[in-house]
């Protein structure tokens, strides 16, 4: 045989690792090889007088199946031609999916048994060839050249060719033609991001970086991406993080709701309490809501994402209680839609390691990927590795540069964050702000009254994010370790683009699209978060930029061990002045910065008012977030948007708009019993329901209703925030129920708002039983978890089994009863 690479030739063998059976059946029955055919028909006495009989096809049969049996007998690998026929059909059937053809000789594919019996028979086949191939190559004696003919051949005169400019010119036209036509050759690859932080939208941009290397790539918003090109995708990449209490991101919305349409599409499309999964991490099982998708519709085309490829890579806080439960979510429901999932879900723990996690899985998915597109031989594995910290998406130095805009004008602040974060930003007033707590508690909660000129659309259960910014004191040190003096020109970063035309590079400044155009303080004190620890990928660039070898030789463990950078990000919960501070011999480049450094997120908080009440203003219960770090010997930090909205100026602009919890609403018709549970600033929601049902008794809307509120803080005298708005609506027959524990009261136990429910049993069981009960917690995933585990032990108590309690509880979540506003543990992380 004769192996030709691009022209070059090399004598070969051609094998694949295994034997089929007729290959061997034919030496000993070909003609011109040991010709026993009719041999072996005596041996079965078989009647060859005559070729009507068959004997020549019986004894071929015979002979193939003693073949495989002895094969088989001896563990030695064979295949036999009708499993090769359909491997090679499935080949065929993949090739001409990803690539648009197959080239193969009919002759060569059917095998000499089987005929009409094996599909590669009807198949029709193209024969061209593409190289790398086999050939035969002829014979050697023809073509070897003679050590007499190579004496007479070396005497000759050799000309040199010339080739002038045309030739080259025409080269180098044909070779960029190529090319392009091995470009457009590539699988599509499309990298979906749905996000809320920006950090999903990153880690798209760095995938597309490796995955550029043997693929033809998109990356895309899911927002904004055309849902009806689902079907048709060959390989679909997913990087996804999880809003709150499980819940998508705002820009992954629709898709979420596509997915749920496309499994159940006889349902109602917008009907909320199916448009995802939730999967419970600390709650318990019966947390966990799975959408019921009628698989059988799909069993015969094998799903409408049949031809599908995919991999998910979910973010998430393991603080929270459904822990990366949208990625779960979609990766299930392409799964049930009949997606090939080609790697497991792999998830990143924003509290251990999330970085690393994220270049684990963006190597291993490239290289599954590569694999099953049988791709592997045409791709440079390491360059594609080593671009998740080198490529075009991420800093290196050199390719960004800041440079001030000449007679530019800078965006409006709000103008700035709405193009940042892809929101609608409002420009509200801080009117009012008033302590709840008494000064001699070790907590403080504030509540902030935010107006606006117009009427503000909300319902009662929304958030109100607030955009919030970086104490005063932390911008001018950081531009001061930058040595960078404040200006008001409006900066902007510009990153050099590369660009090939032909066998020439281009090189030119483009601008960075990431920030808005505005001075550099203002980058840093509302753009740009300045208070979170560096990541593992920022560190890894800081540590490029040390010049004391010891201090580079740290950042670089911290960049790349994950256990000691966990632990030291947890002792120390460094800002990034701090990490600058601790490694002195780090000479900052500003791009840096302005190009690795996360976007200051808005915060959300539960509305605390009803647009009943006053449809022009926003309240919003807001706990104080102060802590030491270094075990309680290090600085105080402060939250970032708590500390800022309780030193901001009454009558000052406060940025911000309203996000739905569609999933936390109150029912259509309130007339039935509701139960409130929430502890410390859980409370939040609640008031806005209150005031809601004030006005509605008001208009004979909400007689029927009967409301329990369960509040829990430490001490009734120094805690109990709202205390005399809630006795005025005890008095007017708002609240019917109320019911207080607290934690830390001198002369009683401990209780929690968990240790409630057992002394309601009764009617708590009857009204979730058969008065068709809501029921609203709201607080932090221990409670959540806490109040489950009360409501099923009653269930169990009254003679449920505990079958029958996980369903009760299921059929409440599914019906829309049972309605959650859970945060995270507090930590650090939350930076509130």
């Amino acid at each position: 045989m004769l192996f030709d690479v691009g022209g070059i030739f090399f004598p070969a063998v051609a094998f694949s690792g295994w034997y089929m059976n007729t290959e061997i059946a034919r030496d000993y029955v070909d003609v011109s090889r040991y010709n026993l055919l009719e041999d072996i028909a005596n041996v079965f006495n078989l009647d060859t007088s005559k070729i009507s009989s068959l004997w020549k096809d019986q004894a071929f049969l015979e002979l193939n199946k003693a073949i495989l049996y002895s094969f088989q007998s001896t563990n030695t690998t064979i295949v036999d031609h009708h499993s090769a026929s359909e491997s090679f059909m499935k080949h065929l059937e993949n090739e001409q999916k990803v690539r648009g053809g197959c080239p193969a000789d009919w002759v060569w594919i059917v095998p000499p048994l089987g005929g009409s019996l094996l599909p590669v028979f009807h198949q029709e086949m193209l024969d061209y060839r593409l190289s790398p191939c086999y050939d035969y190559q002829e014979e050697a004696w023809r073509v070897h050249v003679w050590k007499k003919d190579k004496s007479k051949s070396s005497q000759a005169p050799k000309s040199k060719r010339k080739f002038g400019f045309r030739e080259i010119a025409r080269a180098v036209k044909f070779s960029a033609k190529l090319m392009s036509k091995a470009l457009a050759r590539r699988i599509r690859a499309t990298i979906i991001f749905a996000t809320e932080t920006g950090k999903s939208e990153r880690y798209a941009k760095a995938l597309f970086d490796v995955f550029k290397y043997g693929f033809d790539v998109n990356v895309i918003s899911a927002d904004h991406y055309d849902l009806t090109h689902l079907e048709h995708e060959a390989l679909l990449l997913i990087v996804t993080s999880t809003f709150g209490n499980g819940d998508p991101p705002d820009n992954g919305k629709e898709f979420a709701g596509y997915l749920h349409q496309l499994s159940s599409p006889d349902e109602n499309f917008g009907h909320r309490s199916q448009l995802y999964t939730r999967t419970g991490r600390n709650v318990g099982s019966s947390l966990d809501r799975q959408e019921t998708v009628n698989q059988d519709n799909f069993m015969e085309s094998g799903g409408p994402l049949g031809n599908v490829r995919f991999a998910v890579f979910g973010l998430g806080s393991s603080s929270y209680p459904h822990f990366c439960a949208f990625a779960h979510h979609v990766d299930q429901s392409l799964r049930n839609l009949g997606g090939e999932c080609i790697l497991p879900i792999h998830t990143g723990d924003e509290l251990n390691g999330q970085d690393q996690s994220f270049k684990k899985w963006a190597t291993e998915v490239f290289r599954v990927a590569c694999d099953d597109f049988c791709l592997g031989d045409d791709v440079n594995m390491a360059d594609a590795n080593a671009a998740l910290s080198q490529g075009d998406s991420s800093w290196t130095r050199g390719r960004y540069r800041l440079r001030p805009v000449t007679g530019g004008v800078s965006d409006e602040l709000p103008a700035a964050l709405g193009q940042t974060h892809n929101k609608n930003v409002q420009t509200y007033t801080l009117k009012g702000r008033r302590h709840l707590q008494s000064k001699e508690s070790t907590r403080q909660t504030i509540l902030v009254e935010i107006e606006a000129e117009e009427d503000i659309p909300y319902h009662p259960g929304d958030h109100v994010a607030l955009f919030a910014q970086n104490d005063t004191a932390s911008i001018t040190g950081l531009l001061d370790r930058l040595g960078i003096r404040p200006s008001p020109s409006p900066m902007q970063v510009e990153v050099l683009v590369e660009k090939a035309i032909g066998m020439t590079v281009t090189k030119t400044w483009k601008r960075l699209d990431r920030l808005p155009l505005l001075p550099l303080d203002m980058l840093f004190a509302s753009i740009l978060d300045i208070t979170t620890p560096p990541s593992q990928m920022l560190c890894e660039c800081l540590a490029s930029l040390a010049l004391d070898p010891t201090e580079r030789e740290r950042l670089m463990q911290l960049s790349k061990n994950t256990e000691q950078y966990e632990n030291w990000k947890r002792f120390n919960w460094p800002t990034l002045l701090e990490v600058l501070d601790e490694f002195p011999s780090v000479e900052v480049d500003p791009t840096l910065l302005l190009v690795e450094l996360p976007l200051l997120q808005p915060r959300f908080y539960s509305i605390s008012s009803s647009a009943l009440t006053n449809p022009k203003q926003i309240d919003a219960t807001i706990g104080l977030v102060a802590y030491l770090t270094k075990g309680g010997n290090g600085p105080v930090h402060n939250g970032v948007c708590s500390s800022y909205l309780n030193k901001l100026p009454l009558n000052e602009k406060v940025f911000c708009y309203i996000r739905s919890a569609s999933t936390f609403h109150l029912p259509s018709k309130l007339s039935m019993p509701i139960y409130l549970i929430g502890a410390g600033t859980g409370i939040a929601p609640f008031r806005s329901f209150w005031q809601h049902f004030e006005k509605m008794r008001e208009t004979k809307s909400a007689d029927k209703l009967e409301v329990s509120l369960i509040f829990g803080c430490r001490n009734s005298k120094l805690d109990h925030i709202y205390r005399d708005e809630i006795e005025a609506l005890r008095k007017n027959g708002t609240i019917q129920h109320f019911y207080l524990a607290l934690s830390r009261e001198h002369g009683i136990p401990k209780a929690y708002v968990q240790s409630v429910i057992p002394t309601i049993a009764e009617k708590l069981f009857t009204d979730i039983s058969q008065r068709g009960a809501h029921i609203y917690v709201c607080g932090d995933v221990g409670m959540a978890a806490g109040v489950h585990d009360a409501i099923r032990d009653v269930c169990l108590a009254k003679g449920l089994t505990e079958i029958e309690a996980v369903k009760l509880l299921d059929h409440l979540r599914s019906s829309d009863r049972y309605h959650e506003d859970i945060f995270g543990n507090y930590n650090m992380a939350s930076g509130y």
